[in-house]
């Protein structure tokens, strides 16, 4: 059963670096939620290690495993909050400085942004210098929409 549970564990982590690498999800949840994809990939290694422990062994090791975890799913989900609530501010106050127009004009901070009811639109999409928040820096390249 031991090596069976070795072989299931590297057929798991071959399959689930593929995901990764390959799928956009994956690809999403690497650059950006990589806490996300290391408890998955650990929750499946203790799910396996269920094969060649006894319970009170693998609820010990599941334990330890799951307190040790607390610290850094907590910053991380901290560090996503401050990120989202960052990028809201920044698009709020980008919807602000426009006069009205669905096309959105240069708001007093020189970002061109605009919002229709269904989708996002964000700069020229001609590859301009993009802000902190994502929009188009018109203004600091002298571009005019």
């Amino acid at each position: 059963m031991v090596f069976f549970a070795m072989f299931l564990g590297l057929i798991w982590g071959i399959l689930w670096a593929i995901f990764l690498q390959r799928h956009p999800m994956g690809q999403f949840l690497a650059v950006k939620r990589t806490w996300v994809t290391v408890v998955i990939g650990v929750g499946v290694d203790l799910l396996i290690c269920l094969l060649v422990l006894d319970l009170a062994a693998w609820l010990l090791v599941l334990a330890i495993i799951g307190f040790s975890s607390l610290g850094i799913i907590t910053r991380s989900l901290h560090n996503e909050r401050v990120e989202i609530w960052g990028i809201l501010d920044e698009f709020t106050k980008a919807g602000s400085e426009q006069e009205g127009s669905e096309q959105g004009d240069l708001g007093a901070g020189g970002y061109h942004c605009s919002v229709s009811s269904s989708t996002a639109r964000m700069g020229k999409g001609d590859g301009s210098r993009r802000g902190a928040n994502g929009c188009a820096d018109v203004a600091a390249s002298g571009q005019d929409t």
